[in-house]
């Protein structure tokens, strides 16, 4: 397990640009002052430390923190924006409140859906681990407002 000791011997984070940089060289491919990382095909940026792929808002929050939580949220849903200011903790559920409308959703708004039984746009909202419905609209706009008036009031700060 990398220490945020170790991590600092081997690589510069500057907390305003998320970005890092080799300090030492580990290898031949690598040049001191370098930026380290690439992009993943998930979207996030990944660095090799000490042959162990790390993902980076990991280890900026290692570095600043000295600890690893389970899961960290970027806040403005970029991925690879790892400035320390974009990042925070948080339960699996608060990273999927965060998360970006899925791309088979056909309302295009987060907990609104076409229920085809009542051809309606239907509101439902995970609230403390449990789907709760809050009703069936016929106009999309009002279906929205009350989606995202229920998901601030319950999501709080990971309501996007």
């Amino acid at each position: 397990m990398l220490t945020q000791e170790q991590l600092k011997e081997l690589l510069n984070y500057d907390k305003d640009t998320g970005i890092f940089t080799w300090k030492k060289r580990t290898s031949n491919r690598i040049k001191v002052g370098s930026i380290a990382g690439n992009l993943h095909n998930c979207g996030y940026i990944e660095l090799k430390v000490d042959g162990t792929r790390c993902l980076a808002h990991r280890l900026a929050w290692l570095y600043e923190y000295g600890e690893l939580p389970k899961l960290i949220d970027h806040i403005n849903g970029d991925k690879k924006d790892n400035r320390i200011c974009n990042l925070r903790k948080a339960s699996y559920a608060e990273n999927v409140y965060n998360s970006k409308v899925r791309s088979d959703n056909k309302s295009g708004v987060r907990c609104v859906s076409w229920n085809s039984r009542t051809s309606k746009w239907e509101v439902r909202v995970k609230i403390n681990g449990k789907l709760q419905s809050f009703g069936n609209y016929k106009d999309l706009t009002l279906a929205t407002i009350v989606a995202n008036k229920i998901r601030q009031e319950y999501h709080n700060e990971f309501f996007k």
